[in-house]
């Protein structure tokens, strides 16, 4: 009888073999040492770098040198730094927040221990540059860093481009077709033979320039010409011909009509205008004389390089502000140059968006800033009552040049045709349009404080005052001297 030998005991029991797993954790590369997590406006410029979110699966057992070979792999420009990196977590709430370092094991950072700080991959791990700053410089579409991210091709100008970068790039795109199809449209008219002639000269000009044309024509024309307008305007009863034309179009003799109607009798050498003033300053109504104004300015600078300002509608409203202020206050701008604006989380585009961006800006001026002096949440450049407000009379917004850039800011919306900023007090008004200090009417209502504009309004009328009375008028007349000095 045979019998079967018997296996060893070491063959007889094999081990399992033990499972691995992976978790998912998203890592974000910064450009430079921070403390502070980026926005989302910078998360964009981040990524459009090479840099920026990247999701990557990484073993549970993984040591520190695998870790670093798939992020040397997710981010090529990552093999550049010398100077050391470490991985960062942020703190609770909103906004920017900060960041705190995630402390390594003593053979570096693992797989088990990144699953663990993030919490199975639900945090984001911040990789921060310790000694050295990464180039952010926007990549081409078609580097190493995007070869995995869907790609698509846009329909206006064919360029193929990642995804992520698509929805901002078709905004921009869709923009300046649009900024060009009034010229197309106004080449269309030009064809069509749109224009008028004009009563006075007879020759033709452009339907949309006609009226300010007549608004001046009548500078280089004899009398002769213009005498029928004139008596046509009086027998009519009405002045429509005479406020339109300039001041050096009118004569020194008047004579009334029946009707009342001031006659000018111009003669050839008061019509003869000076060359040298322009149109819109030769037009008599002040509205008339600001539209023209408005549309010569706009033409002459049509064709340089057009404003550009972004703004993002999901960051808060000190962010937007901000991003207001510094766009007024770049300096050598060509203010009536072309803008194009873009709000990043909106699909809005045209003319239309730019109208909402200049609108913002003024309610902002208006309203005042969410920026912290020192003295308060919201910082007026304005104060003062309804229809009487003055300029604030703070040293660090002059010295911020604020002011200088809330004047940008008023001139720009003008230019545009956007909101203007009422309330002003007249003799604020007076000097900005280069009236003197001296001459400048002062009224009780331009004083801020109301208890000074009590204590001043006591020296209204000869009553007798009390003692506590001439304390506080004699303390407010120390305090302006002391001002004086």
């Amino acid at each position: 009888m045979i019998r079967s030998k018997k296996r060893p005991a070491a063959l007889s029991k094999i081990s399992p073999a033990i499972a691995i797993k992976y978790v998912r954790l998203q890592f974000l590369l910064l450009s430079s040492p921070t403390d502070r997590t980026p926005k989302p406006s910078e998360e964009i410029k981040l990524l459009e770098a090479g840099l920026g979110k990247r999701t990557m699966t990484v073993a549970d057992n993984s040591c520190h040198e695998e870790i670093v070979c798939q992020l040397e792999e997710q981010y090529p420009k990552l093999k550049q730094l010398s100077g050391g990196w470490l991985c960062y977590k942020s703190t609770g709430g909103q906004g920017q927040r900060k960041l705190i370092v995630v402390a390594t094991e003593s053979e570096g950072y693992t797989g088990r221990l990144l699953k663990t700080v993030t919490n199975n991959g639900k945090l984001i791990l911040y990789i921060v540059p310790l000694q050295e700053e990464l180039d952010a410089s926007p990549l081409p579409h078609n580097a190493p860093e995007f070869s995995k991210m869907p790609k698509s091709s846009c329909k206006n100008c064919g360029v193929v481009m990642p995804l992520q970068f698509l929805a901002l790039h078709i905004k921009s795109c869709n923009a300046e077709i649009s900024s060009d199809e009034p010229e197309i449209v106004s080449i269309e008219e030009k064809e069509v033979n749109t224009t008028e002639v004009c009563p006075i000269c007879e020759n033709q000009f452009p339907r949309e320039d006609i009226a300010y044309h007549a608004s001046f024509c009548g500078d280089g024309f004899p009398a002769d010409t213009l005498m029928p307008l004139l008596e046509d305007d009086a027998r009519e009863g009405t002045s429509s011909t005479i406020d339109l034309l300039p001041h050096g179009s009118r004569t020194t003799e008047q004579s009334t009509s029946p009707t009342g109607v001031v006659n000018d009798m111009a003669g050839p050498s008061t019509m003869l205008a000076d060359p040298t003033v322009p149109e819109w300053k030769r037009i008599m109504n002040a509205s008339s004389a600001a539209t023209l104004f408005r549309r010569v300015i706009l033409r002459e600078q049509q064709l340089e390089i057009p404003l550009r300002f972004s703004m993002d509608l999901h960051s808060d409203v000190e962010e937007r502000e901000k991003a207001v202020i510094a766009f007024y206050k770049t300096q050598r701008t060509k203010w009536a140059s072309p803008l194009h604006c873009v709000l990043e989380g909106d699909a809005a585009i045209g003319d239309g968006v730019s109208r909402y961006f200049i609108s913002f800006a003024m309610q902002t001026l208006q309203s005042g800033f969410h920026i912290n002096f020192g003295n308060a949440d919201v910082t007026r450049l304005f104060e003062g009552q309804k229809d009487h407000l003055i300029p604030c009379a703070s040293q660090p917004l002059i010295d911020s040049d604020l002011f200088l850039m809330a004047g940008r800011m008023v001139g720009h919306s003008f230019i545009h045709g956007g909101p203007g900023l009422p309330g002003i007090s007249p003799a604020v008004v007076h000097v900005l349009l280069g009236g003197q200090l001296e001459t400048a009417t002062l009224v009780l209502e331009d004083c801020p404080d109301i208890d000074r504009r009590n204590t001043i309004q006591l020296l209204d009328g000869n009553r007798e005052l009390s003692e506590d009375q001439k304390a506080a008028v004699n303390s407010l007349a120390d305090v302006g001297i002391a001002t004086t000095d």
